[in-house]
């Protein structure tokens, strides 16, 4: 599972343990691919020979992204597959994020949603779900984006705002007219109903309290 100190994952000759790969018996279930990444990814490293996916031996499963580990039938080396791009985190050296899960990250909050409606999603497709720790790592990734991203539509909002207000000044400033002569007589009726409290109000205090008011 990917966790939040993700470290760099290259096609290299060395190989996790066994008790770190899944027992892999039969090719189920789905998974997310980026098919570029993967058709290259089954050339065989050491004679250059097609690797069959028939042919996987345990895969590592990092959020919506896998590392296949696959054996060359010609060569009977073992080879470590990727089926998806990777992507450098901003501000964090040398450290990388597989891009299914940070577009994954990036469309559920867009809709409003979390890491639960995720994996509801994700279930219902037979696909494995997101660990939490994977999706906040992620979160964290996309907010600074997200942030850029409103603080770039709130300045080109305002620049087109004051453009509109510049061409349409004069419809404005009839406008503006209508509605300041509408708001007096708003708070002309606000000014009466105020005073009919006070006097309602100070029969009340007259009536039931006996104090003194003045006037």
């Amino acid at each position: 599972m990917e966790k939040s100190g993700q470290h760099n994952l290259e096609a290299s000759n060395s190989f996790p343990s066994s008790h770190d790969l899944y027992n892999y018996g039969e090719l189920e279930g789905r998974q997310i691919i980026h098919k570029k990444t993967l058709a290259h990814g089954l050339i065989g490293k050491n004679c250059g020979s097609v690797l069959s996916l028939l042919d996987t031996t345990g895969e590592q499963q990092h959020g919506l992204a896998y590392v296949l580990y696959k054996v060359c039938r010609q060569c009977k080396r073992s080879n470590q597959v990727f089926i998806d791009k990777q992507h450098n985190v901003a501000g964090k050296g040398q450290r990388k994020h597989f891009d299914s899960n940070t577009k994954a990250v990036i469309g559920i909050l867009n809709a409003g949603a979390g890491n639960t409606t995720l994996n509801k999603v994700l279930s219902a497709l037979n696909i494995s779900s997101m660990r939490w720790d994977c999706f906040k790592s992620h979160e964290k990734e996309v907010g600074h984006v997200v942030e850029e991203m409103v603080f770039d539509t709130c300045k080109r909002t305002t620049e087109e705002e004051k453009q509109l207000t510049i061409a349409n000044s004069e419809k404005l400033t009839a406008l503006l007219g209508c509605i300041s002569v509408k708001n007096g007589r708003i708070d002309n009726q606000k000014k009466r109903f105020s005073s009919l409290k006070t006097l309602v109000f100070r029969s009340f205090r007259k009536k039931f309290l006996g104090a003194a008011v003045s006037m």
